[in-house]
């Protein structure tokens, strides 16, 4: 039948996807697992919230000077 290749096709993007969004989910977790081990152990800036959006603008503007 002419539409299984187009079925394959669905079938193994969408398990591809699945596959990146294991991979994401696995990375995301190690990430807040760090970040939860440097809170324990007092490693983090204290901002004021008056103080909050000019540190964040801070820090993407340091993120796109570091990529070029």
């Amino acid at each position: 039948m002419p539409g299984y290749g187009l079925i394959d096709r669905m079938v193994r993007a969408l398990q591809q996807r699945r596959r990146e969004d294991a991979l994401r989910l696995k990375v995301l977790r190690m990430q807040i697992e760090a970040g939860a081990d440097e809170l324990e152990h007092g490693d983090f800036i204290e901002v004021d919230a008056q103080d909050l959006e000019a540190y964040l603008d801070g820090l993407t503007t340091g993120a796109a000077a570091g990529s070029r």
